[in-house]
């Protein structure tokens, strides 16, 4: 794999592996899916300030992995995160949070692609997110 390091505009650190090997061609809408990267590297940014990302190729489907070290997502808010306009935060100040669309987005974008979109617990300490993307 080929690491990329990587800084956003606020001078946060983005670690991106990408496999070494050819990345196979595969049908996607891609306005979506960079719609649903952007929404996820951002709360990653947002909410931890530090992101590992990596790209895994499997016979049938492809699997980008981000992984950041912040508070996380409760196991038991996870399917309620990702609807439209829920906040964990509750408070109105978009300074502290965004308008509750970010991972509902990414959740459709999957979908869309007859993917998925799985919540877990990040090695980091923070959340991991996973898009599964069949090839």
């Amino acid at each position: 794999q080929q690491a990329a390091k990587t800084s956003d505009p606020t001078g946060e650190n983005i670690t991106i592996s990408v496999p070494a090997d050819n990345i196979p061609i595969f049908p996607i809408q891609v306005q979506s899916i960079r719609r649903a990267l952007i929404n996820l590297f951002t709360n990653a940014i947002r909410y931890a300030g530090k992101a590992n990302a990596q790209i895994q190729i499997f016979d049938d489907h492809s699997e980008i992995i981000i992984d950041d070290n912040g508070p996380g997502i409760p196991r038991d808010k996870r399917d309620e995160v990702v609807l439209p306009f829920t906040r964990l935060e509750n408070s109105r100040n978009i300074k502290t949070g965004g308008t509750g669309l970010g991972l509902s987005i990414a959740k459709n974008s999957a979908l869309n692609h007859g993917g998925e979109l799985i919540l877990e617990d990040s090695p980091l300490g923070g959340l991991r997110v996973r898009l599964l993307l069949p090839l």
